[in-house]
């Protein structure tokens, strides 16, 4: 959140009694585009988790209502508390697939774009594009069943430009970014992109 448009929202709320926020301090930061405000007045620190810090009172929720217990796991790094609901024990499994979470390794090397600062990987995106036609030819599943997120606009591009509107259409291709809660689909394909000699994960 801007200071512009915090002070807006301070002065509206002059004469509030009772204010609820809804939101994540464990989320994503937001990203500055100078380093140096960053730096210096910590505007890398989402409102959430400055309030977090000075001791504001919060109430978290632990039950979560969207994931099989397969994939919420790995949520439970980021939120140690979390429960499953008991409507997520029974969830269908993903057809075609031998478990509901599958980690597809390879060792291909990511391609970088100086230009745009983004990263690409032409056979990650070959293998995505290949999971998808697979997935869509069990019995189940249309290609409103099926998002794609990726790390990267490089990656997102190179997907899309790969997937032709006569087969693909309608598969909602994103980044992490701009990803939505609202977005959740039955199936979920997540290309990460970075493989290269260095170990750098991008993070």
């Amino acid at each position: 959140m801007s200071a512009l448009l915090l002070s807006y929202l301070l002065t509206s709320l002059k004469q509030c009694k009772h204010l609820i926020l809804i939101g994540d301090h464990q989320q994503l930061k937001p990203n500055p585009n100078v380093y140096e405000l960053a730096r210096d007045y910590h505007l890398d620190m989402s409102l959430f988790e400055r309030m977090v810090k000075n001791g504001v009172p919060l109430k978290t929720l632990d039950t979560q209502h969207r994931m099989r217990p397969e994939v919420s796991k790995f949520m439970k790094h980021i939120y140690a508390k979390l429960d499953d609901h008991e409507s997520v024990l029974n969830r269908d499994l993903v057809e075609g697939m031998k478990s509901p979470v599958y980690f597809f390794n390879h060792s291909t090397k990511e391609t970088a774009d100086e230009m745009t600062m983004s990263h690409s990987n032409a056979f990650e995106a070959d293998m995505v594009v290949g999971l998808t036609r697979y997935l869509l030819s069990q019995e189940s599943y249309t290609t409103k069943d099926i998002t794609i997120i990726t790390m990267y606009t490089g990656q997102l591009l190179l997907i899309k430009n790969k997937m032709p509107k006569r087969e693909f259409e309608g598969i909602n291709i994103t980044s992490v970014d701009n990803f939505q809660g609202m977005e959740e689909n039955k199936i979920i394909i997540i290309s990460l992109v970075r493989s290269n000699d260095v170990n750098n994960l991008g993070l």
